[in-house]
């Protein structure tokens, strides 16, 4: 049966708009919604009762990731802690597909904040799929 998980990425409240460009660029464009407010989330028979501000719904999910699509998608911002609680069903969000999104992420969150203090880039993607960024400083 599908259900919720809540999961602990490594995301940080203060890098949102890192998350949000990667999971439009893994989603879609139009199919991430964000949200002040925390909205409700839906399941497989709509009793999931979890709530979040960056949601992708599951007819996105289905669409994009090619998944059965039961479950939406919710990144629930903690600021407890400044880092988001992720809402989904591994069913319809398989490990490897948040790899990609946290490899995505990362990549946009260094080379902010490494542009930011003046160096250049340049991406390689190996051969096993690592993606390798070598910066550059000039003085």
């Amino acid at each position: 049966m599908s259900h919720y998980t809540e999961l602990k990425p490594k995301f940080l409240v203060k890098s949102e708009a890192e998350l949000i460009a990667s999971l439009r660029n893994t989603f879609g464009e139009n199919a991430v919604e964000v949200h002040d407010k925390a909205v409700s989330i839906g399941g497989y028979d709509s009793q999931a009762g979890k709530k979040a501000h960056i949601v992708i719904r599951k007819a996105d999910v289905k669409k994009a990731l090619g998944v059965y699509g039961w479950n939406d998608i919710g990144y629930e911002r903690d600021m407890k802690d400044g880092m988001y609680k992720l809402w989904a069903d591994p069913t319809d969000f398989p490990k490897e597909k948040q790899n990609l999104v946290a490899q995505d992420y990362a990549e946009r969150v260094a080379t902010k904040k490494l542009k930011a203090q003046g160096y250049t880039f340049k991406r390689e993607v190996l051969k096993d799929g690592v993606v390798k960024l070598v910066a550059t400083k000039y003085s």
